[in-house]
């Protein structure tokens, strides 16, 4: 006698419970692609030096292929050892975003760094560091922050605020707000009373040089010829008459 259909149905749930309870929580997650023994190395090798550069995230993806159980031994038990002190220490952060009357907004996409995020409705591991978030939504202008993150910020949040386009232009320009007239640049109505005064100072400066010449050049000229008069009255064929003559001309040529 063939079994009942409700007999065999009730076999296969009895068979899902039973291996459900023997199964491994993780064995509930997606499975990471079985590894080779080339790639539990090379992977192994990537994780030291993406940690030793505190790529993290880097770092984490390496280290779930190398603590597979298809990898050599020591290499499960270092890679699981790592992994479980990059989790403590890798920064992540949730995206909340909201439009500006505080409703909740679902569809939206997310870029960090210029690459597209797959997961944006879950926890995001990074690298420590300073990052540029871009978010999207339809219907609305582009959001861009910056997420600040240390080694240690895990679950921090970023709250993301859409507000329409056209709140968002009105509230750059005031309507019917009056232009600002253009001021006069006031070191320009300065640059000739300046330049002026400059050309006065300067010419002042030369009127006084050539005029204490002048009267340099007379005094020698009387002291000499006080000396030539007192010797023999000063006569042409005395050479000091000469020079007498000299500093005269000098002195008026000073004054011009």
């Amino acid at each position: 006698m063939r079994p009942s259909r409700i007999s065999r149905l009730l076999g296969y749930t009895s068979l899902l419970v039973v291996s459900s309870v023997m199964s491994p929580a993780w064995a509930e997650a997606p499975k990471q692609a079985a590894a080779t023994k080339a790639e539990c190395g090379e992977a192994y090798e990537k994780a030291q030096e993406h940690r030793a550069k505190e790529q993290l995230a880097a770092a984490q993806r390496q280290l779930r292929i190398c603590e597979q159980t298809e990898c050599p031994d020591f290499i499960q038990k270092d890679c699981r050892n790592w992994s479980a002190e990059v989790s403590k220490s890798i920064p992540s952060f949730v995206i909340v975003v909201t439009a500006s009357d505080g409703s909740d907004i679902a569809d939206f996409q997310a870029e960090l760094d210029g690459e597209p995020l797959s997961g944006v409705d879950g926890v995001i591991d990074v690298d420590p560091g300073a990052h540029r978030l871009i978010v999207r939504a339809p219907g609305f202008p582009d959001v861009k922050k910056r997420v600040d993150l240390k080694k240690g910020d895990q679950r921090k949040l970023v709250k993301v605020v859409f507000t329409p386009a056209q709140a968002a232009e009105t509230s750059e320009v005031p309507t019917g707000a009056p232009a600002e007239e253009p001021r006069a640049d006031s070191s320009r109505d300065l640059t000739w009373p300046l330049i002026s005064l400059g050309i006065g100072a300067v010419g002042v400066g030369l009127g006084g040089f050539f005029l204490l010449r002048s009267a340099t050049k007379r005094d020698e000229a009387d002291a000499l010829y006080a000396e030539c008069k007192r010797d023999n009255g000063c006569l042409k064929a005395d050479p000091r008459s000469a020079e007498v003559s000299q500093y005269d001309d000098d002195a008026r040529s000073a004054q011009t």
